[in-house]
């Protein structure tokens, strides 16, 4: 990741990116949910983010414009918990727990192989950053 990228987002780092401006939640959150895809796959990440983070990364993958990433992630979540995904993270862990280690291989494996890799999203990162600089840079 590139040091400005970084220096841009760590205002907002963590599960639930809180602090920060919209547009430091917007990468944080991608990165942090990226990066814990890297580290143990969708179902770690679906697993460790609240159901509203699950959402805003969501969100923030359309606004960066990697469509594809929501797109893998929503598959992710249908085939986990159906069409309507459960509204608490105690339910959607519950859930995970029940599912067998060679199931989640399965149906998310290809799904986490092609997330991972926070560099496949910093062109987006870039082009957001430069389009939305008040969300980043004060005179």
């Amino acid at each position: 990741m590139e040091a400005r990228l970084w220096r841009l987002m760590e205002p907002a780092w963590g599960h639930d990116a809180v602090e920060g401006t919209h547009g430091q939640q917007v990468l944080a959150l991608t990165t942090f949910f990226i990066r814990d895809i890297g580290n143990g796959g969708l179902d770690q990440a679906l697993y460790n983010f609240a159901p509203s983070s699950v959402e805003f990364v969501l969100r923030s993958f359309e606004e960066l414009g990697a469509a594809g990433h929501a797109a893998l992630v929503r598959t992710g979540l249908d085939a986990l918990f159906g069409p309507t995904p459960p509204g608490t993270l105690e339910e959607r862990r519950r859930l995970l727990d029940s599912r067998s280690r060679a199931w989640i291989d399965a149906h998310l494996g290809p799904l986490s192989e092609q997330l991972q890799g926070e560099e496949k999203l910093e062109a987006c990162f870039l082009r957001y950053v430069d389009s939305h600089p008040t969300e980043f840079f004060r005179d």
